[in-house]
C-alpha cells in the first residue's frame, strides 16, 4: 500500500507470517539515506509471548543480482502488541560490504550507497538453539546524492554567441561518494508555447551525449550548428557504474547577436558575485579566482574559507592579507597557480561569514593554464 502526502512520502508495507507478526516499513524520501534510516518500522507481535529474533538486509542494485552491502541487528525480544523499531534499539548492527563497485561509507550511522536498489528484510526467530526465519520482505530504495549535479554554463534564461558553446556542471556532492561517475547531456530545441522541461522530456534532441567522464563538453564542430533566435533546453543526468544517482534541473538559453566582435580583453575572465546563502554562485576558474563581494556590514577583517569538494581535504585560506575589505562591493583577484591546495579539475567551495554569521558562498571548478579542455 503507498500513500503519498503533499509534505513526504511513506512506502508502507504488510506482511504477516503465521499470524506472528505484522511489519510496517516506513522508508524516508528519495534522496541522502542514512544506514540508520534503513530500520525505521512499526512490527506487532500477534501472539501472546515474546518473541527473541534478530533482522537482516540485503542492498542489490535493480539492474544487477551482486549484493552491494548487508546488515545483520543483535538479537531483541519483541513483546506482545506493537512497537516501534529503529536503529538505536538494534545495535550493534553489523554491516558487511559486498561489492567494491559502489563507495560504501564503513561508519556504521554514515551514508549508504548511492542508487537504486532492491532492499530485502529477514526476520529470523531464536527458540533455544534453533533459528527459524519467519518473514521476508523485499522493496525499492533509492538513495539519491546530498546534492544532485548542477549545471553552470551556459547559464539559465539568458542570451550566449556561440554556435558551439563549452556546456559546463558541477558534479554531485560529496564526489567520494562514487567510484565511476559519468554524464549523459541532452539539448533540445524548446518550440512556441512549450517549458524547458516539457521540451526536454518530449521533443526529439538536436544533440545529446552519454558517458561523458568530465563535467565540460565542448559542442562538437560536426554536431548541428545552434542557430540565433531559437531558444534551447538542456540537462545533465549523472551516473555511477552506469546506474543513475542525480539529474540537474533544466537550464533554457537562446542566441543572440550583440554587435561588434568584442575585443581580445573581453576574453578574461569576468569578477563572479558571491551569493548570500541558501543560493550559491558557480563557474570556472582558470588560475585566478575572480570574485565580487558585497560587504553589507562595517567588517574590515576577512573571514573565509575554501574547502576542496572533490577530496574532503581540510579547509584552507586565501591569503587576503593584502586586501583591504571596505563597505559596499570588493572586487577579489588571487593567482592560484603557486597554491598547492587548487588543482586542476577539482572542485571547491569559497565561503566567507559576515559579523552577522551570513554565509556568502561560490562554488567553482578549478582549471590550470593550459588544460581547460582535458
Amino acid at each position: 500500500m503507498k500513500r503519498i502526502s503533499l509534505l513526504f512520502f511513506v512506502f508502507l508495507f504488510v506482511f504477516k507470517a503465521g499470524a506472528q507478526l505484522v511489519v510496517i516499513f516506513q522508508i524516508p524520501p528519495s534522496g541522502l539515506t542514512y544506514k540508520p534510516q534503513l530500520w525505521n518500522m512499526v512490527v506487532t507481535n500477534t501472539t501472546g509471548a515474546p518473541i527473541s529474533l534478530h533482522i537482516e538486509v540485503t542492498l542489490t542494485p535493480v539492474n544487477s543480482s551482486s549484493q552491494v552491502l548487508s546488515g545483520v541487528t543483535r538479537t531483541i525480544s519483541l513483546k506482545p502488541g506493537t512497537t516501534q523499531i529503529a536503529a538505536g534499539i538494534l545495535v550493534p548492527i553489523q554491516y558487511n560490504v559486498l561489492s567494491n563497485a559502489y563507495a560504501v561509507d564503513a561508519n556504521p550511522i554514515g551514508l549508504l550507497p548511492v542508487g537504486h536498489f532492491e532492499a530485502c528484510y529477514h526476520f529470523f526467530k531464536h527458540v533455544s538453539d534453533n533459528i527459524e526465519q519467519i518473514a521476508e520482505q523485499c522493496q525499492d530504495v533509492t538513495v539519491g546524492p546530498m546534492n544532485p549535479p548542477e549545471l553552470v554554463y551556459p547559464w539559465d534564461q539568458t542570451s550566449i554567441e556561440e554556435t558551439h558553446p563549452q556546456f559546463t556542471w558541477l558534479p554531485p556532492l560529496p564526489t567520494n561518494m562514487f567510484t565511476n561517475l559519468t554524464y549523459d547531456l541532452g539539448l533540445v530545441e524548446i518550440y512556441k508555447h512549450q517549458s524547458a522541461a516539457d521540451a526536454i522530456e518530449q521533443n526529439v534532441p538536436i544533440y545529446q551525449a552519454a558517458n561523458i567522464s568530465s563535467t565540460t563538453l565542448p559542442y562538437p564542430l560536426s554536431a548541428r550548428s545552434l542557430e540565433f533566435d531559437k531558444h534551447y533546453a538542456w540537462r545533465i543526468i549523472a551516473k555511477n557504474n552506469g546506474n543513475e544517482v542525480g539529474a540537474t534541473e533544466v537550464w533554457e538559453f537562446d542566441l543572440k547577436h550583440f554587435g561588434a566582435l568584442k575585443n581580445a580583453s573581453s576574453t578574461e575572465q569576468a569578477f563572479v558575485e558571491l551569493k548570500k546563502h541558501p543560493e550559491t554562485a558557480y563557474a570556472v576558474f582558470v588560475t585566478e579566482i575572480k570574485f565580487t563581494y558585497q560587504n553589507e556590514t562595517s567588517d574590515s577583517v576577512w573571514n573565509q574559507k575554501v574547502y576542496d569538494l572533490s577530496s574532503n581535504r581540510n579547509e584552507s585560506f586565501i591569503p587576503l592579507d593584502t586586501v583591504r575589505l571596505k563597505r559596499g562591493q570588493n572586487l577579489v583577484k588571487y593567482d592560484a597557480s603557486q597554491n598547492s591546495f587548487f588543482v586542476n579539475k577539482h572542485f571547491y567551495e569559497l565561503e566567507i561569514m559576515n559579523s552577522r554569521n551570513e554565509v556568502w558562498r561560490l562554488r567553482f571548478e578549478y582549471r590550470t593554464q593550459g588544460k581547460t579542455n582535458n
